[in-house]
């Protein structure tokens, strides 16, 4: 059976799909059942041209296999020369710094590879960009790594704190979930890094609190530095309440961000289209907003009926 815009068949993508684990990595250890479902390996993936990356949200050790924190998280990055060869695996990462591992961090959950960088969202991390003050609300973070002479470098941590006011805050309720999905991509010549925060209550603004609503941040990284420079809040504009607006997303090398919501918790979903103004090409690197441009509505099935 050949598969429609493929030059292959379903039995030929049999026959050469690759199975990619991390096991290899850790050699010779005795660290306890590598198959424990609680290291959810696998959890979230993502790959862009020859780089592949997998979170495992619930692995509790470091890069090194010591130092255990359960449910911290790591990923590991994969690689290959070319699109014929298979992966390879390059190694684990894991977050390093002040208080940057932890219990019930879940790094990994949000993943974003592009070129030569990577981010990773840890939405259960209490601290923020510095390693210090500690809240017990999950407000959560991300980080980056570049890849510089050929090695994946932790180059930032990031906390929505770089926005103001309330870019990170504390609520005793609801969880904020900072990193809970992660995008990076280049537009118009400019490296954007975009983090969910499904559980956010502020807009764009930093006001109008609602539960649960969700905001996406998007950062610029500036090409001097390779540091995020926070540039704007994204948030749906009506019936903010319960939305969960961030919790999944995608965004396009042509300026489109797409993201989906709960719509007020009911069984309407909305998939929001934001686009980058892009009106005038010959001043590009002054119009760098994205704006709603379409939404659409549909309908869908309770679970026990779908």
């Amino acid at each position: 059976m050949a598969l429609a815009g493929w030059d292959f068949t379903w039995e030929e993508w049999q026959e050469n799909v690759q199975k990619v684990v991390p096991y290899p990595h850790y050699g010779n250890q005795a660290y306890g059942d590598r198959l424990q479902s609680s290291w959810f390996e696998g959890a979230s993936l993502k790959a862009h041209n020859l780089t592949l990356v997998v979170g495992a949200t619930g692995n509790p050790y470091d890069e090194n296999e010591e130092n255990l924190y359960n449910l911290a998280g790591a990923i590991w990055i994969y690689e290959r020369p070319d699109f014929e060869t298979p992966y390879t695996l390059v190694g684990k990462r894991t977050p390093y710094g002040t208080n940057a591992r932890y219990y019930n961090n879940y790094f990994g959950a949000g993943i974003g590879v592009y070129e030569d960088w990577i981010c990773v969202g840890a939405p259960g991390h209490e601290y923020d960009a510095s390693g210090g003050d500690w809240k017990d609300n999950e407000p959560g973070a991300a980080w980056t790594y570049h890849k510089v002479n050929g090695v994946w470098v932790q180059t930032s941590k990031i906390t929505g704190e770089e926005f103001s006011p309330y870019g990170r805050y504390e609520d005793g309720t609801y969880k904020p979930h900072f990193g809970s999905d992660v995008e990076i991509c280049r537009v118009a010549g400019t490296i954007w890094l975009f983090v969910g925060a499904p559980q956010h209550g502020y807009d764009e603004n930093g006001e109008n609190y609602s539960i649960r609503a969700g905001v996406i941040f998007i950062y610029k990284i500036n090409p001097q530095t390779n540091q995020p420079e926070a540039h704007q809040r994204l948030t749906w504009y009506t019936d903010r309440g319960d939305q969960f607006f961030g919790k999944r997303f995608r965004v396009s090398e042509d300026g489109w961000l797409i993201a989906g919501n709960n719509y007020a918790n009911s069984s309407t979903g909305v998939c929001e289209m934001f686009k980058y103004n892009e009106d005038d090409v010959s001043a590009l690197s002054y119009l760098e907003s994205w704006a709603i441009m379409y939404q659409r509505r549909y309908t869908t099935l309770p679970l026990n009926q779908q």
